[in-house]
C-alpha cells in the first residue's frame, strides 16, 4: 500500500482477506448454458439447474440451428416467464431473483403453417449482470 498523489494504492487486493465495495462499484457477471443437439421435429428441452442470478435480473438467450419457425418457451422452475415464435435466435430480460433456481427452455416447431421448424442444434445461455 502506499500513497501517490492524494490516491491510496493497494496492489495486493485480497489484503484482509475479504473486500466490501461500496456503491456495487464492481460489476458481477453470471453465465450458464446448455446445449443439445438431436433429431428434428419434435419438442426439445434444455435445463439450467441452480442458476443463482444474485438478486439481478436474467439475461435469457436462445438460439437453435434449425430451418423455419419455433416456439421458445423460458421457465424458472413452474412458471413460464416469457414465450414467443420466432425463426432464429431470440432474447428475454426476465425479473430479477435471488438464489439458486432451476430453468428450463422448450423449444416447439410450430406446425400451424408452411414453414414448421425443424430444431437439430439448440444452445441455451443465462448471464446476469449486477453492478
Amino acid at each position: 500500500m502506499s500513497l501517490v498523489n492524494g490516491y491510496l494504492v493497494i496492489n495486493q487486493l485480497d489484503v484482509i482477506g475479504t473486500a466490501q465495495i461500496q456503491g456495487n462499484a464492481i460489476s458481477v457477471i453470471r453465465a450458464a448454458d446448455g446445449m443439445q443437439q438431436a433429431a428434428g421435429g419434435q419438442e426439445q428441452r434444455l435445463d439450467i439447474n441452480g442458476f443463482n442470478p444474485g438478486g439481478a435480473e436474467v439475461m435469457a438467450t436462445v438460439s437453435c440451428g434449425c430451418s423455419g419457425r419455433f416456439t421458445v418457451q423460458v421457465w424458472r422452475g413452474n412458471t413460464r416467464m416469457a414465450w414467443e415464435t420466432v425463426t432464429g435466435s431470440t432474447q428475454f430480460a426476465l425479473p430479477a431473483h435471488a438464489g439458486p433456481e432451476n430453468y428450463s427452455v422448450f423449444i416447439s416447431p410450430v406446425s400451424w403453417d408452411q414453414q414448421a421448424g425443424t430444431p437439430w442444434r439448440n444452445v441455451f445461455t443465462l448471464m446476469s449482470f449486477k453492478r
